[in-house]
Formats: structure tokens, sequence, C-alpha cells
């Protein structure tokens, strides 16, 4: 159901004010506000190319689960450009006195100006945020810069939803998709909705609008039961997920079974302790995304997984790297690569909290994980937890083999508040062949692993190797 007349007739002008906006500048398009009730309260944005220059939008979404999250709110803008363009950003509390954009690896340092705001130049898409006046945890901003949109679906076409710009409340109950749907969120546009299907091949999530669970309540405590947001199972193969925004889960943000997948250019935003980034199916590519979210982020569960060129925002619970948890089918092949972990938030321990880890109650045979090429800032709780442990969601009576795996590159500022482990915490279960080459952590090269604070158990591993 649509929203009210006002909502309305807001969507109709900013999506005027945007269309104007592609004519007058085909190089920057920053994207309607949906709602006014969300605008963001701390900063103002402002893109700037040649003579143009443009407003773009700042929206905020506060905390779930406000118990144990280290920040109350998340405030992000979004906007497509070509080119170069300039950001600019005042802060609403005052004046910006020092300031860093995340990830360090893109090299952007930001100028201040005497009025208080900032600025910095960006000549390709990304994913970034912003640290100001040293706190990243106070009322953290998130740019949004896409690449112009591509493939936009034929409104009219009989297998196309079409969601322009405006709100939009689907309701409680699940919306079916179908092989061969195209489901597009155009810029602009904000959908509350929850999305089912099951043997739905060659659908396509797109657009450059936000899809959102917040209206929707999440896991009672101790189970499983709530939606996810869109979630296809059976043989739903070669799913196309791109440029959409994940807001507010109540469950995983995105759950696709069947194969041969491709999720490009989102972003994920979620709070709960059950609202995982994303499982995907075999022979998948995850690319040029942005995650946010407090439990898994990636579940590294089935063969020929790449993920690649992501940015990863950890909060307090879960890993970023799941390789299993009671995993019972085995998988191989998983590559790993140009991954910029911008904040780990883990504060306290528990099974689940590391960079890297396995909780592996399942049976399975899991080798051939390749992870590359991996930057992590500020200081982290724990870096590596690879465990055999028996939940209450096992399947099987024995804990299975993880080897072959390699991690080479990996870059930690550090430093790593608490020890890493490899060792099973079961009679069964076993960690085989398993390098690091060229971790550094604090700038210094571990070839030991009594310099990294390892506990590595004898009895249930063999052959970890630390090389330069």
């Amino acid at each position: 159901m649509k929203t009210s007349l006002p909502l309305h007739l807001f969507a109709l002008f900013s999506a005027f004010s945007w269309a104007v906006l592609s004519v007058a500048s085909a190089s920057i398009q920053p994207y309607p506000l949906p709602d006014p009730s969300l605008r963001s309260p701390h900063y103002e944005v402002t893109l700037t190319q040649g003579d143009n220059k443009s407003a773009s939008p700042v929206l905020f979404t506060r905390a779930q689960q406000i118990a144990t999250n280290p920040h109350d709110d998340t405030s992000w803008t979004s906007f497509a450009f070509e080119g170069a363009v300039t950001v600019t950003v005042r802060a609403t509390a005052g004046p910006v006195t020092k300031a860093r954009v995340l990830p360090s690896s893109r090299g952007i340092t930001p100028d201040l100006h005497s009025d208080g705001s900032l600025s910095f130049i960006l000549d390709r898409p990304g994913q970034f945020a912003v640290e100001i006046n040293g706190r990243l945890d106070a009322h953290p901003l998130l740019i949004f810069a896409d690449p112009p949109e591509t493939d936009i679906p034929d409104r009219n076409a009989p297998n196309v939803r079409w969601f322009g710009p405006g709100v939009y409340n689907l309701g409680n109950e699940t919306q079916p998709v179908a092989a061969g749907d195209i489901i597009y969120l155009a810029p602009g546009a904000l959908v509350y909705g929850l999305f089912k299907g099951a043997n739905a091949p060659d659908v396509q999530l797109t657009g450059r609008g936000i899809l959102a669970g917040s209206v929707y309540p999440p896991n009672p405590p101790n189970t499983y039961t709530a939606p996810h947001l869109f979630e296809l199972r059976g043989d739903s193969d070669r799913v196309r997920v791109e440029g959409i925004t994940f807001l507010n889960s109540p469950h995983y943000n995105l759950l696709l079974r069947g194969r041969e997948h491709h999720v490009s250019n989102i972003k994920m935003i979620a709070w709960w302790w059950s609202t995982d980034g994303l499982g995907i199916g075999a022979d998948s590519i995850v690319e040029d995304s942005f995650f946010k979210v407090s439990d898994d982020t990636f579940k590294l569960y089935y063969d020929g997984m790449i993920v690649r060129r992501n940015v990863v925002w950890q909060m307090d619970n879960g890993m970023v790297f799941q390789l299993s948890w009671n995993l019972n089918t085995n998988a191989s092949g998983i590559r790993v690569s140009d991954i910029d972990v911008i904040r780990v938030e883990h504060y306290r321990d528990a099974n689940n909290r590391a960079v890297f880890g396995s909780i592996h109650g399942g049976s399975a045979d899991l080798s051939d994980f390749v992870f590359e090429d991996i930057r992590i800032e500020g200081p982290i709780f724990r870096l590596v937890k690879l465990t055999a442990l028996q939940t209450s969601w096992s399947r099987s009576p024995t804990s299975g083999t993880i080897h072959g795996l390699l991690f080479r590159d990996i870059e930690v500022e550090g430093p790593v508040l608490q020890s890493n482990e490899i060792k099973t915490l079961e009679d069964t279960g076993r960690f085989e062949d398993i390098t690091f080459e060229n971790l550094t952590i604090g700038g210094k090269v571990i070839t030991a692993p009594v310099q990294a604070n390892f506990d590595i158990d004898p009895n249930s591993t063999s052959n970890i190797r630390f090389t330069p």
C-alpha cells in the first residue's frame, strides 16, 4: 500500500528534482530522500563537480538492540557519479577539527576548512566511512558512491515489479518471488517488505532504492523464526542482486540457495544478533559491496564462492568470515580477496567473536580456502578462532576437518586484544595444513605463533605454519 498523500507528493517532487539534475549534469545524481522523517540531524553533504553543486540528502537509522551497540544511530548518503566529485561534509554538532576517510587503503586525505566543514575528492565509486574528530562510533557517517545505473528494466514488462521514488509498506506477509521476476527499486524508493521464493531461477533484485525491515520484529530470544528480508530457496540459480541498500532486517539480509549468483554494489546496515549479512550458494560472486551487520557477514559454506573488493564494518556479534557453523556438506575452492575491514566492535567473548573463524560442529570436510590481501583497521578483539564445537544446532555426533587454508598478505593495524585459537573443543575435529604467509600485526611480520598470541592445540592440529 502506498503511503499518505503528503509523502507521495514529496516523493514526486524529489523524483522530479533528481530527473532535472540528471539532465543538467549526467555526472552527479544524488538520490531523493524518500521520507522527510529519515533526514539525518547530524550531517549535511554537498556534491560539487565543476560548476555543478547539489545537496546529497543524508538519511539515518536509529540503532536496534541498543543494550549492546556502541553507537545509537548511523547516517548515510547515496549518489551516483562519473569522473571526479568533491564531497563536502558539515557536522551540525560543530566544527570538524580532525577527520579520516576509511578505508585507508583508498588513500583519501580530507581537507579541513575554516568554516568547520571537511571535503575530499572521489575519482571512482566505493563505500566509505568518515571518522570525525577522532570518533567513528559517535553518529557515524557512511558515503555510498555508486557508478551510474545500467540495465534499468522496462517498468511495463510483465515480470517487472517497479518501485518508484516514495515509501511503500507491503505488510507482514512475505511477497512471493517466481522464476524470472525482476524487482526494481528506483533511487528514492523505500520499501518495507519481505520477499520469499523457492525454485525461482534467474531472479533480479536491482536498483538504487532501499529494502527495509524496520517494521518487523526480530527473532524472539533463542529462536530463529523471524523471516529473512530477501530469501530464495531450492533450485533458485543465477540470481542477480545489484545496487540496493538492505536496512534493518529482522534476520538474514539476503539468503540465496541454488548457485551461480552475482551480488554487487549492495549495502547493508542491520543491528540484531541474528542479522547475518548473506548466505549464498555455490559458484557465486559477492563483490564491490558494503556490510555493517551484527552477525556473521559472510557465510563461506559452499564450493567455489568468490568474495572480493568489499568493505566491512563488523558490529558486536558474529564473525566477518564464518567458515562453518555445524556444516555437514563438504565445501572447497573458496576465494576471498581485497577486503577492507574498517571496524570490528567485539568487546566481550563468545564462541563467534573473531574476524576469521569456525564453530565446526558438523561432519563436513572443508578445504582449499584462500584469504589474501585483507586489511583490518583499528584494534580488534580477536583475529582467528578456528574451533570445532557441538552446539544445539549440530546434526552430527562428530566434528569434521578443516584443512588447506592459506592466509596471505593479511594486514592488521592492531592491537589484537585476545588470544587467537586453533583447536577443537570436542573429542573430534581436526585442523590441518594452515599457512599464514606475510601476516602483519602492528607493522610486524608474524613468523611464529607466540608473536601473535596463538593458542594452538597440538592434539587436534598439524602443519600450522607462519612464513614471511
